[in-house]
């Protein structure tokens, strides 16, 4: 849980894909004897992990960017300072500093 809560961005569950699940039940199905039968189960392997990379960047790439809470609230007070001193809005160090993400 606390790997989750600090490595979110990391942890995340990925699906078994039809492709998958059908190289998963190849791979346990199978008595893999002598060098054909290594090299035929290595490249199951590295199919299945190509199939699981594959899910991976797919989630990836259709989630939405997370912002971290603690960053949020230090944005949106940022958002409060330049509405606040529009007319003399402060530059962006010392907006940075402000707001503690310096």
């Amino acid at each position: 849980k606390a790997l989750e809560e600090d490595f979110g961005y990391l942890v995340r569950k990925i699906p078994v894909t039809a492709q998958a699940s059908l190289v998963i039940k190849t791979l346990s199905g199978q008595n893999f004897e002598g060098l054909g039968g290594y090299i035929q189960m290595q490249g199951l392997v590295q199919q299945l992990i190509g199939l699981q990379l594959e899910s991976v960047v797919a989630s990836y790439e259709s989630a939405e960017p997370q912002v971290h809470s603690d960053d949020l609230a230090k944005i949106q007070q940022a958002k409060r300072l330049l509405e606040r001193y529009v007319d003399e809005a402060p530059t962006i160090d010392e907006l940075a500093k402000e707001v503690g993400l310096s």
